[in-house]
Order: structure tokens, then C-alpha cells, then sequence
């Protein structure tokens, strides 16, 4: 019976795992894409969105992961936006890091890292609300396309 269950839950689990690095990437893209809409050069708003893709869609999967193990349950607001309050500002550390590596080829963190992270914490609560926003209109997609 075990191996029943796993076998049903496991193309569930990849699917979520999919959906929540494809949001975390995706938004890591947009911003990039704005970024350039803005004035920056097209391979620097390219490198930016890259580099804020990747930790976000990692984020998105850690998140993903934790809430299919049972550790982040998603019908608590609370929950969702305890875990983008550390994974956001991290993810965007990450990020500053990460562009000036690949632009200048030496790491740029910000100046006062403190409240650059203190800053990001804030702006993870609308990150979180559409994060979990965009996660339950896929989820109800991919619910109405399997059935």
C-alpha cells in the first residue's frame, strides 16, 4: 500500500515543484525584463533577471518541498509569508551578489547589509501574497486539466 501512495503522490509532488521554481524563475525574469524597460542595457537586465531567477526558483522549491512534507502549511498566510520573510531577502542577497559577479567579475553586496535585508523583509510580504496567489490559480488549473 505504501508503494501505491508513493507512486500517486511523486508526479504530484514534481508538479508542484515545478510550478513553484517556475514562479520563483518567472518573477526573477520579470523583474529582469522591467529592469530593462527601464533603461538598462538589454544584457545587463538579462544577467539581472538570471540572477535573481535562480535563487527565487530555488526558493520557490524549497518551498514547494517543505509544504509537501507537511512543514509549511499554505492555508496559513502566516506560514507563507514566515517563509519569504527569510527566503526572499536571501534570495535577493543572492542576487546582488551574483550580478556583480557576472557583470564586474567580483561579488558587489550591498553597503549595510542589515538593512538591505531589513528592507527586502518588508517588500517579501507582497512577494509572498502573490507568490501564494499565483500558486493557487496554477494549482486550480492543473486540478481542472487532470480531471
Amino acid at each position: 500500500m505504501t508503494t501505491t501512495v508513493n507512486k500517486t503522490r511523486s508526479p504530484l509532488l514534481t508538479d508542484a515543484v515545478v510550478i513553484g521554481t517556475l514562479i520563483g524563475a518567472g518573477s526573477g525574469l520579470i523583474a529582469g525584463g522591467l529592469v530593462g524597460l527601464l533603461g538598462m542595457s538589454a544584457l545587463h537586465a538579462l544577467l539581472g533577471g538570471l540572477a535573481l531567477a535562480v535563487p527565487l526558483g530555488l526558493a520557490g522549491a524549497g518551498f514547494e518541498l517543505l509544504a509537501a512534507a507537511g512543514v509549511l502549511r499554505t492555508s496559513v498566510f502566516a506560514a507563507v509569508a514566515l517563509y519569504w520573510l527569510f527566503a526572499f531577502p536571501l534570495a535577493r542577497l543572492l542576487h546582488e551578489v551574483l550580478f556583480g559577479l557576472l557583470v564586474s567579475g567580483r561579488p558587489t553586496p550591498p553597503d549595510d547589509v542589515l538593512a538591505f535585508l531589513a528592507f527586502q523583509g518588508l517588500v517579501s510580504m507582497g512577494y509572498a501574497i502573490g507568490f501564494l496567489w499565483l500558486r493557487e490559480r496554477l494549482a486550480l488549473y492543473r486540478m481542472r486539466r487532470r480531471s
